[in-house]
């Protein structure tokens, strides 16, 4: 069984039989329907597509310049760390300790042609008979005063 309307009326016809079918139409079957161009659903979702790709390449080109400007400044602060700092600690007076210092750090600035660990020793010899407990693994504290070795060689 199947639905009929008549597309004069677009009244539903119950019975199939009841509705004389002239024979051109039984040979013209086929209906189409032409639209007018692209539906303006598929532009909304390749605009939506557009705008969303755009905002990703906004988004990684941010990142990759925020990206470059960290690996500059911690690669800046490693060279600055090894090399500005070696004039600028007089061993004559006691060094005043800075955030994020460490023995290490010092050692390499009073000395950057010695090893470290030896100058290292020689600065916690040097600090542990103030009755401090300075070992070679201890912090330091903002604002501490070390004796530096006055011929760190």
């Amino acid at each position: 069984m199947a639905a009929i309307i008549d597309i004069r009326t677009g009244a539903h016809l119950e019975d199939v039989t009841d509705f004389p079918v002239p024979a051109q139409a039984v040979r013209a079957t086929h209906l189409r329907v032409v639209h007018g161009g692209r539906p303006s659903v598929g532009r909304q979702h390749r605009q939506v597509f557009l705008v969303r790709r755009l905002l990703a390449v906004a988004v990684l080109a941010v990142v990759a310049v925020v990206g470059a400007q960290v690996v500059s400044m911690v690669a800046s602060a490693f060279m600055v760390s090894g090399t500005a700092g070696v004039a600028s600690i007089n061993t004559s007076v006691p060094y005043v300790v800075r955030a994020g210092d460490s023995l290490w750090a010092v050692a390499e600035r009073v000395a950057p042609a010695s090893d470290p660990r030896e100058i290292v020793e020689q600065i916690v010899q040097l600090n542990s008979g103030d009755g401090s407990s300075l070992t070679a693994d201890s912090p330091l504290r903002v604002g501490q005063r070390l004796v530096l070795p006055a011929d760190p060689g």
